[in-house]
């Protein structure tokens, strides 16, 4: 018997298998929602978007070397009042690659305007997750007219990184940037207080997915963590009379737990929501609860006052 041509075999189903089951999966989500996928081309980036629901418009803004699929359970939840809009970022997920110069908070911030431009669409709401929260976040300094309310989960901040993440980054590894099965493994129980329990063959597909441009997150990384002036997430806060929301999971371990107290005190009035027994993936571990917050704060009128402090245990 050839044990190596064995193992190539192995490998080989095993790589099938993860694809099959993650297509299996999508597919569901997609038939269960009612998410319906297109492309747009816009400033020269062909883009993936997903659309479902109907009411007002309420754009979904994806993380770091992530996807807009992955909110699509999310968005499952929110489509009785909204009207959902999910793009891959450029740079990211389907999308086409661009220079790391426009793939800055500043530049997704733009290329969030011209999607609405595209769809004819003056304002929306939007909630970003991570990075981008951090997205959204320069949106509303930049672009205030463009927003009509923003919900911040998990989003990346001033302050960083956790200090688990930024100790693994400063012994040479991207723990957001697995190559390997067991970096993957790593990267799930930084992102999750209670891991999904996903089959190995799912989890390597999703690294491997996960780490298919590589080289390109890298640099992107890189522009992130020492940003020029005006083209990270803001550390100084403009007027803002759109309602905000803070969704943050006690369990954070990837971006600093400083990053929330920052946009608390930037934005006055923000809704700021704790989710017990979660990490820095409230839309996957806890999502009815941000699907609540997010129609919560959409249907806020602005008014001032002091900050609405909700402690949800999940």
């Amino acid at each position: 018997m050839n044990l190596t041509a064995l193992k190539t075999d192995l490998i080989a189903v095993e790589a099938n298998l993860g694809k099959l089951q993650f297509a299996t999966i999508r597919g569901a989500l997609r038939l269960a929602t009612g998410a319906r996928s297109t492309r747009l081309t816009i400033d020269g980036i062909d883009v993936p978007i997903l659309r479902l629901g109907r009411g007002k418009p309420l754009v979904l803004v994806h993380g770091f070397a992530d996807r807009g699929e992955s909110l699509v359970p999310l968005a499952g939840l929110l489509r009785g009042q909204f009207s959902v809009i999910i793009p891959d970022l450029p740079g990211f997920g389907e999308a086409d690659g661009v220079p790391v110069e426009r793939s800055t908070m500043a530049a997704q911030a733009r290329f969030l305007v011209q999607l609405l431009d595209i769809l004819g669409l003056p304002s929306a709401h939007f909630a970003g997750h991570s990075m981008g929260g951090g997205i959204c976040a320069r949106l509303l300094n930049d672009h205030p007219q463009r927003v009509l309310s923003m919900t911040l989960i998990a989003a990346a901040g001033a302050h960083g990184l956790h200090p688990d993440t930024a100790a693994l980054l400063r012994d040479g590894q991207n723990p957001l940037l697995p190559a390997d099965l067991p970096e993957f493994d790593r990267l799930m129980d930084l992102c999750f207080a209670s891991k999904p329990p996903l089959p190995r063959a799912l989890r390597r597909h999703l690294q491997r997915q996960w780490n298919s441009r590589r080289a390109e997150h890298l640099a992107i990384f890189a522009r992130m963590m020492e940003p020029r002036a005006n083209e990270g997430v803001p550390d100084v806060f403009a007027p803002t009379f759109a309602p905000v929301g803070l969704i943050y999971g006690q369990c954070e371990r990837v971006v600093h737990p400083d990053n929330i107290a920052a946009y608390a005190a930037g934005y006055g009035a923000a809704r700021l929501v704790r989710l017990k027994h979660v990490g820095h993936a409230p839309p996957i571990e806890a999502p009815r609860a941000v699907a609540k917050v997010i129609s919560q704060v959409a249907d806020q009128v602005r008014s001032g006052g002091t900050q609405q402090t909700t402690y949800l245990d999940y």
